[in-house]
């Protein structure tokens, strides 16, 4: 499994978790806040992981 493969499963579960928090996070659906709180903290920690990752290809493309 490659780095962009990595990535790329990486943005799926980031775009998943933002359509959890689209309609469970107001409204009619609304779960409870430690949950939204809780999900917002793990698309964050995500995001940071797909930084560091994209950030790796890049260098790697720099170095090839």
């Amino acid at each position: 499994m490659t780095l962009q493969d990595k990535l790329d499963c990486l943005n799926g579960i980031i775009q998943a978790k933002t359509t959890w928090l689209e309609q469970h996070g107001q409204g009619r659906n609304k779960r409870p806040d430690h949950e939204g709180e809780r999900m917002r903290y793990q698309v964050e920690t995500l995001h940071a992981i797909a930084d560091d990752y994209r950030r790796s290809i890049e260098r790697k493309g720099a170095a090839a």
